[in-house]
């Protein structure tokens, strides 16, 4: 585990990926936590020769971070970074427009709006349908109350002839 945590905190160093001063170090309780064991356990009194190579690596790793790591860095003035803030401003501005672009494009390209206009005149010629049957509708259902109701009074006009007792009968 020990040996794992090097090698990461050395690979940190080359690659000049350090976030912290732990992230360059060796740290007893990093170590104790990758080995699955308790903080405790790692302890000068307890691992005493552990606890020696550990500072040894230490100074080791922190010579090869001090040969790596820049003497002077020079910071932009104000002047550079408003500069610099200016143009990356107006090349969001750009993108933003060139996005809009796009989409505007899309949508015409995508023919939503003669979609729309096709969609609004079908509605408007179905509507005009359900008006028509609705009429059709309405006259078949006046019809068949008209023809019920003449064979109704068919039926009662038979059953009243029938009811009339036959004068050609003999006893």
């Amino acid at each position: 585990s020990a040996l794992e945590e090097l090698s990461r905190a050395e690979q940190r160093i080359s690659t000049g990926n350090i976030t912290t001063p732990k992230s360059a170090k060796l740290v007893l309780a990093t170590i104790a936590k990758n080995a699955g064991l308790s903080r405790s356990i790692m302890h000068q009194r307890r691992q005493p020769e552990l606890c020696q190579w550990i500072n040894k690596k230490n100074a080791e790793l922190e010579k090869q971070l001090k040969k790596l790591k820049p003497k002077k860095t020079v910071t932009p003035s104000k002047a550079e970074l408003t500069s610099e803030l200016k143009t990356l401003k107006l090349q969001l501005k750009e993108r933003e427009q060139q996005e809009l672009r796009a989409i505007v494009e899309e949508v015409f390209n995508s023919n939503l709006l003669d979609d729309k206009d096709k969609q609004s005149r079908e509605i408007a010629r179905l509507k005009v349908e359900k008006e028509v049957l609705t009429e059709k509708l309405a006259r078949y259902q006046k019809r068949n109350r008209d023809l019920s109701h003449k064979f109704e009074q068919g039926l009662s006009r038979t059953a009243s002839v029938q009811a009339v007792p036959s004068s050609n009968k003999k006893n």
